[in-house]
Order: C-alpha cells, then sequence, then structure tokens
C-alpha cells in the first residue's frame, strides 16, 4: 500500500519526532483525515512511538476474524483415525472424531467456498481426496496438505520462541484461499537484454515486497531461503579490509526490514531503539521474536515447502521455477499479531502435539505377520524378512546379483500389497550377494530400540560407506536410485529416534562461494524430509548446509570432487 505524503511545516511540528518512523507503517494511513492513535514505546520525544489510523485499526480488526469450530470433540479417546481410515500417514495419534472435525475445518479453511458449493466437490473434499477412493494419493494436494500438517506441528511445538502459546493453524496463513495471499518466489532479471542500458541492478523498481521503496526488490532470497547475514551496516561503497559489509548489503538489509514494517503494520521503533538501530542491549523484546521468526521462515521455506519442488504444478512456481514460498506477510496480513493475537490452539489442540505417535511394540504390530507370509509365500528359500516395529528388513545371501534384483522387486510388491500395512511401512535391502558386498541395510540387523549412541553412529557410517545418496547436478533434488540408500538410513534413524541426528550437507570447491553452503543445506533438507516421510521424528533431525568448509580432500581433482561432494550423519544426546 502506498503512502500518500503531504507537506506542511505545521504539519512537521504537530507530529513530532515520530513523523519519520511512523511514514513506514503501511497500515497506519498517517496522512489521512481520520483520528491518530499513539502507543508509546519508550520515552517522550525519542520517536519509540506506533502511530495509526483509528480507521485503518478497525478494518484490520474486520479482516482478522477466526470462524467457529464445526463442532465440539466429546473426548481424544475412542478409536484412532488409523483404525477407521486406511492411509492415515499424519496426524497418526489423533482420534477419529478428532480427525474429522479437523478435516472439515481445514476443508473450510483452504478450500475457496464457490469450490465447496460445486455439487461435484463433495462438500470441497475433492480438492485433496479422489471422492471414489479417499485413501488414494493420486490428488498432488493430498501430499502438500500432509507436508503443511507436519509444518503446523512443528511450528506450534518447535517455534515457540516465535509463536509463543499463541501458534498457528492453516487459517492463519490461507484464509479461505487454496494459495494465501502473501507468498513470493525469485523475481526475473531486471535486465532482459543483456546490456547496461536500462538495468536497474534489482532495485528501484516500486514494488510491494519493500514497501514500495528504491531499495533492492528482492529481501526474500538471501534472506528467507538463504542464511545470508542480516545484521550489515555498510559504511563503504564497497567491502574492504576495514568495511565488513557494502552499502548495497546495507540497503538489501534494509529492504527486508521494510518488508517486515509492512507486513506487521509498524515502524522500525517496534524492534529497534531510535538511538541505535544496532544495539541489541536497548532494542525493544520484539527484536528478539523477529530473529527467531526470521529463521523460522527459513525452515518452513527449505524444509517444508521447496522440498516439494517436484510435487507442485507450473502454476504453483514462479517465473524461475521455484516454488511459491512465505515471508512474513503471509501470516501477519499488516498485523503484528496474526488474527490480532487470537489464538485457535484451545479449539484444535491436536495442532500443538509433539509429532508422530510412539511406534507400538513389536508384539502389537497386526501387520507383521501377513508380511512374513507375502514374503515366504515368493517360495524363495533363501530370503527372510526380519520385522522390527515398522521396519521390514528383506535378509538372506543370494546365489547371485540377477537372483538378488528379481527376488528384491517381488518382495517389495508383495509386502506393498498386503492390506492395512502402513503406507510409510520402511523395506530395507539387507540381502547379501554369495561372494559379494552386503546389502545397503545390513547394519541394521545390529540394532534394536534402544540401541546406544555409538551403536547408532557406527550404522549410519557403516550405511554409507562407499555410497553416495545422488542429486540432480546443481539442485537439491534427490534421484531415483537413491531411494533404497535412503530407506536403510530411514530405518536406523527410526530405531535410533532417542537421539538427535545432524543431516550435514557438504560440496566440492566448485561453483560459487556464495551458493555452495546454501545448495548444500537445501540438500540436507531434502533428506530430511525424506527421512520425516518415513515417520522418523522431525524434532530429532537438523538439516545444516557446510558448503565447501569441510572438506575430506584438499586436492583440486575429480576423485576429491567426488568425497567432499556428501551428506553425513552425526548422532548426538
Amino acid at each position: 500500500m502506498t503512502t500518500t505524503r503531504k507537506s506542511g511545516l505545521a504539519l512537521m511540528l504537530a507530529l513530532g519526532a515520530g513523523l519519520l518512523l511512523a511514514a513506514c507503517d503501511p497500515n497506519a494511513k498517517l496522512f489521512d483525515a481520520s483520528a491518530k492513535k499513539a502507543e508509546q514505546g519508550g520515552f517522550r520525544g525519542t520517536g519509540m512511538a506506533q502511530i495509526r489510523s483509528e480507521d485503518a485499526l478497525e478494518y484490520l480488526k474486520s479482516v482478522n476474524t477466526i470462524p467457529a469450530p464445526p463442532y465440539e470433540v466429546a473426548s481424544q479417546d475412542g478409536p484412532k483415525a488409523t483404525e477407521v481410515y486406511e492411509n492415515i500417514q499424519v496426524l497418526t495419534d489423533l482420534s477419529a472424531d478428532e480427525f474429522n472435525r479437523l478435516m472439515l475445518s481445514i476443508t473450510e479453511w483452504i478450500v475457496p467456498a464457490d469450490y465447496r458449493e460445486n455439487p461435484d466437490s463433495a462438500g470441497g473434499c475433492a480438492y485433496c481426496h479422489n471422492p471414489a477412493n479417499m485413501a488414494s494419493d493420486e490428488v498432488y494436494q493430498k501430499g502438500v496438505a500432509r507436508k503443511m500438517l507436519q509444518m503446523t506441528r512443528t511450528i506450534n511445538t518447535g517455534w515457540t520462541s516465535h509463536v509463543q502459546a499463541t501458534g498457528v493453524t492453516c487459517w492463519t496463513c490461507h484464509r479461505g484461499q487454496a494459495i494465501p495471499a502473501a507468498v513470493w518466489a525469485m523475481p526475473e532479471p531486471d535486465n532482459l537484454r543483456g546490456n547496461t542500458i536500462g538495468n536497474q541492478m534489482g532495485q528501484n523498481r516500486p514494488i510491494e515486497a519493500v514497501a514500495y521503496s528504491t531499495l533492492p526488490s528482492d529481501p526474500f532470497t538471501p534472506y528467507l531461503w538463504g542464511d545470508q547475514n542480516i545484521r550489515v551496516i555498510g559504511t563503504q561503497a564497497l567491502k574492504n579490509s576495514d568495511s565488513k559489509a557494502s552499502i548495497r548489503e546495507t540497503e538489501q538489509t534494509t529492504g527486508l526490514m521494510m518488508h517486515m514494517s509492512d507486513a506487521l503494520g509498524v515502524n522500525c521503533a517496534y524492534c529497534h531503539n531510535t538511538r541505535s538501530f544496532g544495539s541489541w542491549s536497548t532494542s525493544t523484546p520484539q527484536r528478539v521474536t523477529a530473529w527467531h521468526g526470521i529463521r523460522m521462515v527459513r525452515e518452513i521455506n527449505n524444509n517444508y515447502i521447496e522440498v516439494l519442488a517436484d510435487v507442485f504444478p507450473a502454476s504453483r512456481k514462479g517465473p524461475l521455477g521455484d516454488v511459491l514460498k512465505v515471508n512474513c506477510t503471509t501470516c501477519h496480513q499488516g498485523v503484528y499479531k496474526p488474527l490480532q493475537g487470537v489464538s485457535m490452539i484451545p479449539d484444535y489442540p491436536e495442532l500443538a502435539r509433539v509429532g508422530y505417535a510412539e511406534p507400538a511394540p513389536m508384539a502389537d504390530q497386526a501387520f507383521h505377520t501377513p508380511v512374513a507370509a507375502a514374503v515366504s509365500e515368493l517360495g524363495i528359500e533363501w530370503l527372510g524378512v526380519d520385522l522390527t516395529d515398522r521396519i521390514a528388513t528383506l535378509v538372506g545371501t543370494a546365489p547371485t546379483k540377477e537372483a538378488k534384483d528379481t527376488a528384491l522387486t517381488a518382495a517389495e510388491a508383495a509386502i506393498k500389497a498386503v492390506p492395512d500395512v502402513p503406507a510409510n511401512l520402511i523395506v530395507v535391502d539387507a540381502i547379501g550377494v554369495e561372494g559379494g558386498a552386503a546389502g545397503v541395510g545390513a547394519a541394521i540387523a545390529e540394532l534394536s530400540n534402544g540401541a546406544s549412541l555409538a551403536s547408532c553412529q557406527k550404522a549410519f557410517v557403516d550405511t554409507m560407506a562407499g555410497r553416495f545418496i545422488g542429486f540432480d547436478s546443481g539442485r537439491a533434488t534427490i534421484t531415483g536410485d537413491s531411494a533404497r540408500l535412503l530407506d536403510a538410513l530411514s530405518g536406523v534413524a527410526v530405531l535410533c529416534s532417542a537421539y538427535k541426528v545432524e543431516i550435514g550437507g557438504h560440496t566440492d570447491t566448485r561453483g560459487n562461494d556464495g551458493a555452495n553452503p546454501r545448495l548444500s543445506e537445501q540438500r540436507a533438507q531434502a533428506v530430511l524430509a525424506y527421512l520425516t516421510g518415513k515417520g522418523v521424528p522431525a524434532d530429532r533431525l537438523a538439516a545444516v548446509g557446510y558448503g565447501e568448509a569441510k572438506p575430506l580432500d584438499p586436492a583440486d581433482n575429480t576423485a576429491a570432487h567426488e568425497r567432499n561432494r556428501r551428506i553425513e550423519f552425526v548422532v548426538s544426546d
């Protein structure tokens, strides 16, 4: 929203020192005819004030409403949703009653009203489901919804440093729309002609992303997708030994700050002290909350949205092919507390419970017997299956590699065909070949629930020994031939879920120095997403990108590059 400026000495004197700071508040409507409301945030005369239009406050109140739950859940007890419905991969701890109510609410929160009113939409359910087979997965939105539900629980349980006890739901961002009103993707380059004439160098364009200022117009890619340092104040045009930041970097940082002011409907003094914007000791408490919020948004964009790049159609991507992502406006939508600070969690406590339900003991896994029978019925004498929790480890020694490949494919198909097998059952290849190597998941045979930290670390190292997780060149997309290795790693992570596991991404020395850390982190996050999809608790995993900082081989040759380009797993308490 643009701010209409009005000059005049009398107006300047009347508004005083708060004028400049309040001018970056897009919701204040500073110069309209309505009355103003000033909220003092510091000593008078220091400019530590928020000045808002009462008309704007009334408008924001009217658009930040909350729909009532369709009905009250009588009890969290009763049959689980997994006992009533097929192919439940998330929210496995919910009762059927809780699950049904939440699905009704999500339909209202996300599916547009005109779609819900269409008789062919099954009341809006067809947006994510095939009404003829609700358990099937052919509608891509269903897979996206699962990931978003995992994200919502992660925010509510892992990012209380930002959302506090208020938490979030799907309504916080969507407000009845399939795509939230405020999303972003990388913009097209300014100068498509490839010369200096008319090249605006990524700025001097009045766009909403930076509150219509002349600052660099893409503050999101480096700061809310990447992890570029934000706290920079350049004193010179270019970096040198004395100046660690350029003025351009300072302008880009300021562009992000303008976005945050615009998103929250506040001015700079909401987080900063006007005496010294850079001083943390004199900043307001909201600056710390914002610091955590920036990192939360990065995790959302990398761990939960960009990992769905191969799932989303082109219509859900930007001009350069990256997925539409979130920023501060996505949730806040013009107010410093989303939905005016009203929490929906008391009505939907299931969205603030921790992760997955604990796996049932082996004796309680009803599918173990039919899975074992299905493998046995293949009639392959040397082939067997060990079952632990949600892991089916195929074992035995095949006479030849061809015999192993045939048996492995047949066993995977037979297990998948067993009724009531969990969708996130992990099938692990631990089949050896006479005179050859053991299967990729052989290390799992030495583990069990309650394994020691040392045993878990050894299992990860042994599973990765001589193997690499493949990615498309220059991207974080995992190649299909890595699935069995990742399944084995998922099995290890499930059995070692008592510990924390760092997934470290590393690159070689080739490529752009600035891009390598981000690429390595995105690849680590892609692995994390695969593991959580197999049921590994998300709160036990962390993805870290090291770029080229920790090479195994300092040489500059093809062999060294291959060794250095890797994913590593580090287990800790």
